[in-house]
Order: structure tokens, then C-alpha cells, then sequence
């Protein structure tokens, strides 16, 4: 099977309920998909999920924007950043400017569609926020445990263990223009 990014990205092309062929599946994340040129990026087809699933529960993850930019730009020793200038063809602040800009958009077009319907959306702060606003959040349809959760793969502590040098004056200099 192709990613299932892939997959629910085909569907939506095609018209058709974007998790068709996958309902095996209880719960989508990460809804990003990027290898060469396929770039997928699902998580801003949220409107398109909730009208095909009108009972389905929608979680964003949130955090600091500083934070999440700089996490972005550290990710993968800075491959991340590296791929994205070299598929627009812009600069490092360009990058960092442009991401910047889309995730306040995608904050404020998400905080919009679900204005109506605030019951189905709980937006996690992954820096401040406790799990037991996640666990209340799928309740009764999924019975979490709180003992079970704990932070993974965070980059900063990710890059510092691997020796990674990350490009910190780059980061530094983009965010105050970015500011």
C-alpha cells in the first residue's frame, strides 16, 4: 500500500470520501506527506473530513510558533528546511517567513469552521497542555490512559543526542525577521 496519505489525497481528487479504504483505521496523524516532488498535506483538508465524517472528533496540535519553527527548521539536521528551499527555489527566511505566515492561517481557518460545532475540535497546546484534556476529549468512544502517554522524538532533544549542528544562528536570525 502506498502512504495513506497518498491514499486519502487520491480520494479527495477523485471525489470520494477521503478515508475510503482505509476503515480499518480508528485514527489519522501527522496528515503530511512530502517525498521528491509528491507533497500532501492533508491536515488542511480538515473541512472536507468533517463533512464526510459529521460525527468524527478533530484534535490539533499546538505549540509556541517560535517553538514550532524552530523545531521545523532543526528537523532532520536541517534536511527539512534544505528540501523545501531547494523545491521553491527561495531562501532560508523565505521558508521560515512562509511557514510562519500558514500557521496562523491554518489556526484561524480551523478556529473558524469549527466555531459552530466547538465540540468536535480540542486544540492541544503539546508544550502546556495536560493529556487528560485529550482523554476527556475522545471520551466514551476511546478509553485512554494517562500513565501511557509521554513526549517522544522532540527535536531539540533528538539533534543535542545525535550531535546534530544545527544551524541555530540561521534559525535565530530568520525568527527575528519573522517576528
Amino acid at each position: 500500500m502506498r502512504s495513506p496519505q497518498e491514499h486519502i489525497h487520491n480520494n479527495i481528487l477523485a471525489g470520494h470520501d477521503p478515508l475510503k479504504g482505509l476503515e480499518p483505521f480508528t485514527a489519522f496523524f501527522d496528515m503530511e506527506y512530502k517525498r521528491g516532488d509528491t507533497i500532501v498535506e492533508n491536515y488542511k483538508r480538515f473541512p472536507i473530513f468533517a463533512r464526510n465524517h459529521p460525527q468524527a472528533k478533530f484534535l490539533m496540535n499546538t505549540r509556541d510558533k517560535e517553538n514550532w519553527l524552530r523545531s521545523r527548521v532543526r528537523h532532520a539536521n536541517g534536511l527539512y528546511l534544505r528540501r523545501e528551499m531547494k523545491r521553491r527555489d527561495i531562501s532560508s527566511r523565505d521558508v521560515i517567513s512562509s511557514w510562519a505566515d500558514d500557521f496562523d492561517r491554518h489556526l484561524e481557518k480551523v478556529q473558524t469552521f469549527f466555531e459552530a460545532e466547538r465540540d468536535r475540535l480540542l486544540i492541544y497546546n503539546i508544550e502546556r497542555d495536560n493529556i487528560q484534556s485529550v482523554i476527556d476529549f475522545v471520551e466514551p468512544e476511546f478509553k485512554l490512559d494517562s500513565r501511557h502517554w509521554l513526549q517522544v522524538r522532540k527535536t531539540d532533544a533528538v539533534a543535542d543526542k545525535l550531535g546534530w549542528d544545527a544551524p541555530d544562528e540561521m534559525v535565530e536570525s530568520s525568527l527575528r525577521h519573522v517576528a
